[in-house]
């Protein structure tokens, strides 16, 4: 499992490197695009991570991510990190100017992948629906801020330790930490 999880996040990390460069070589005004792309890292309680934002031209946002689970690290009741890749498509409901800042306020559903720990579970694959909405901050030196909170819907498999089989549940943690916000903190290419 773990020579899995390590192929599964090169691939991801591939896959996230290679939109940055793409990003680099087209133009966002080419297609019409609002903003520039951003490339920024997130920071929470429950995960750490960096992401590439590809602004819509109609002002929504396109999300991908990758980023550490910080499930039982933190408190020290498990010494490694899952790995979890999310994407994320966000609509601007609300859009208004503050002191010469733009300011959006967004929300919008995405997929999420991982190999990390449920709560009471040994590690294992996790896959469905993530949703996310915050409030961003396009400031004058290209540096954007936001803040936001996300949560997944989504099933979990792990090898139930007593029977050695899989089992299928809910990702119960993708509901119970909604409530931890994370902080993006991007640069605007």
């Amino acid at each position: 499992m773990v020579k899995i999880a390590r192929k599964v996040s090169t691939i991801l990390l591939s896959l996230l490197f290679s939109c940055v460069l793409r990003a680099q070589i087209i133009l966002p005004e080419e297609f019409g695009f609002r903003r520039p792309g951003e490339i920024g890292t997130i920071h929470s309680p429950k995960q750490f991570g960096a992401y590439f934002c590809f602004p819509g031209p109609d002002g929504s946002y396109d999300t991908m991510a990758i980023m550490a689970d910080m499930y039982g690290v933190i408190s020290g009741k498990h010494s490694s990190p899952g790995i979890k890749f999310t994407y994320n498509h966000s609509i601007v409901v609300k859009d208004w100017m503050v002191n010469g800042w733009d300011v959006d306020l967004y929300a919008g559903p995405g997929i999420s992948l991982g190999y990390l720990r449920d709560a009471g579970r040994t590690m294992g694959g996790m896959a469905g629906l993530n949703l996310a909405a915050g409030i961003k901050t396009h400031m004058q030196r290209n540096v954007d801020l936001a803040l936001e909170f996300t949560s997944d819907i989504a099933f979990y498999i792990s090898e139930n330790p007593r029977y050695h089989n899989l089992q299928l549940s809910m990702y119960k943690l993708g509901l119970t930490r909604v409530f931890y916000p994370q902080l993006k903190i991007s640069y605007r290419l």
